[in-house]
């Protein structure tokens, strides 16, 4: 198992929560499996992923700018999982690049910059899209959807 394999592993609970129990460990109970669903379903293309990031970080680590390792590694752990795995470079400005790509020629590439930003540009035939979004928690909308959009420019 990869060292990012076993970071996210998580020993699965000998017993479950009995109904007699309250409402907040039923509940408490209902995240965990929420939690182990997606740890199982965390496919091993976003692993490999994430082991190019983790080895692109021990390799390049005085390019590395400000805190683009971390913000790589938000962005790709808040991908949702109907994503496809994307390719994983570093750029000559010490920052984490994520690119996607169709058979038609369409292209999202997006760059987790230093400063917790993402960078995003996308091309769909005539159409293209760029602008900058702060990484919070969730992968901003206007990213996900121009990835989602690669599959409908087939």
């Amino acid at each position: 198992m990869s060292a990012v394999a076993e970071s996210w592993y998580v020993p699965v609970r000998p017993q479950s929560v009995s109904s007699r129990s309250s409402g907040a460990a039923r509940n408490i109970e209902r995240l965990a499996d929420q939690s182990l669903i997606k740890l199982k379903t965390f496919r091993a293309d976003f692993l490999e992923c994430l082991n190019d990031v983790e080895d692109l970080r021990r390799s390049d680590a005085a390019a590395i700018k400000g805190d683009s390792y971390g913000t790589a590694r938000r962005f790709l752990l808040a991908l949702p999982s109907t994503v496809i795995a994307p390719e994983v470079t570093m750029d000559v400005d010490g920052e984490f690049v994520f690119d996607w790509f169709n058979d038609s020629g369409g292209t999202v590439s997006v760059c987790a910059r230093h400063d917790g930003k993402l960078a995003y540009a996308a091309r769909f035939g005539a159409r293209v899209m760029h602008g900058h979004a702060v990484m919070d928690r969730a992968v901003p909308q206007e990213i996900v959807g121009a990835i989602t959009s690669l599959r409908g420019d087939d």
